[in-house]
């Protein structure tokens, strides 16, 4: 890279570095999408010329020089932290033709129940079509085929909350919707929105912090459902179904009649590390420690052995979970 400036066609040289191109790569096995930025500090100007970006091949992860199993490849790591600008640069929104009582307000608010921040649908927008459409976004540039989603949600009115997983557009989609009356696996495909199954042992009630987490891989998922503060998860739906007409997709989610709130939305892929070890090691591909684990969550592990103990049990009883997907709990309760 020569960086340099052109006054009264006199070219001057700034600096030069030795080659005269600046060539680097960047691996990043953690997100599907992002930018590139540049940065100066005590300087009086930096001047940038002929950048471009070339994409290359992805190659095998057993052929990388690490020996850390653990690239993602059918899940993107996502926490949703507020933290990314406004909620319509990381979700998209898409109300019902005609809507009633809309459109839909998706913003992030403080202070609501207990949480110091949500993301919050604010109306009680609904349709009259027989799929009981309401207002909906979706999660956009990423993707959990195969991997862990977790969120917690509570809804404000007696309505339905509507949870997508392996989401590909507004018509293909699989859906659980949580309803008073119990919650209802559904699919969207081919212009048709049908149920597979329902389960009556979960009633949404309003005004209740509801945790939810499911793991699916393949044409298998299990689905974990619980009130904030039971100690039990309970099991949503029967073992068996199958899960292939739809392989890839994000994730979203939608209100019928219901203002609702939402915190906590995780994604993880499906690896098979020792996270501790690779942290050890200092490998930087596998970040920190504090990366994965919430602040006051760290702090807890920081004052003693006992609790780092509890931390490394539950990683031996579920795998990679530990990235405070089911984990959590353990500090939570």
């Amino acid at each position: 890279m020569i960086m340099e400036e052109e006054v009264d066609d006199e070219r001057i040289d700034y600096f030069k570095l030795d080659e005269p191109e600046f060539e680097f790569e960047a691996e990043d096995h953690n997100m599907k999408s992002g930018f590139v930025g540049f940065f100066s500090n005590g300087s009086g100007g930096a001047y940038f010329d002929q950048f471009y970006i070339e994409p290359i091949d992805c190659t095998d992860k057993n052929q990388k020089p690490h020996e850390y199993k653990w690239v993602p490849e059918e899940c993107n790591r996502f926490r949703e932290t507020y933290k990314g600008g406004p909620v319509e640069l990381r979700w998209e929104q898409l109300d019902p033709e005609e809507p009633e009582d809309g459109p839909g307000q998706w913003k992030v608010e403080k202070n609501k129940y207990g949480r110091s921040k949500v993301l919050m649908q604010s109306t009680k927008i609904y349709s009259k079509s027989t799929n009981q459409d309401g207002s909906r976004v979706s999660l956009v540039d990423r993707e959990c085929n195969d991997g862990h989603i977790s969120f917690h949600f509570m809804a404000l009115d007696k309505g339905v909350v509507k949870f997508m997983f392996r989401y590909v557009d507004a018509t293909e989609y699989y859906c659980i919707e949580f309803k008073p009356d119990g919650a209802y696996l559904m699919r969207a495909l081919g212009g048709t929105y049908m149920e597979i199954t329902k389960d009556s042992g979960v009633m949404l009630e309003k005004e209740i912090w509801y945790k939810f987490k499911m793991q699916i891989k393949d044409v298998e998922a299990k689905f974990e459902f619980r009130q904030q503060g039971e100690t039990e998860a309970f099991n949503l739906f029967d073992e068996g179904i199958e899960f292939e007409d739809i392989t890839d997709g994000s994730i979203a989610f939608e209100t019928f009649k219901c203002r609702a709130l939402f915190d906590e939305i995780r994604l993880a892929p499906q690896d098979d590390i020792d996270l501790e070890q690779c942290w050890a090691s200092g490998d930087p591909l596998c970040g920190n420690m504090e990366d994965y684990i919430d602040a006051d969550e760290y702090s807890l592990l920081a004052e003693g052995e006992e609790a780092s103990d509890i931390l490394k049990q539950c990683i031996e009883d579920h795998s990679y979970e530990h990235r405070v997907m089911w984990c959590d709990e353990e500090f939570e309760e």
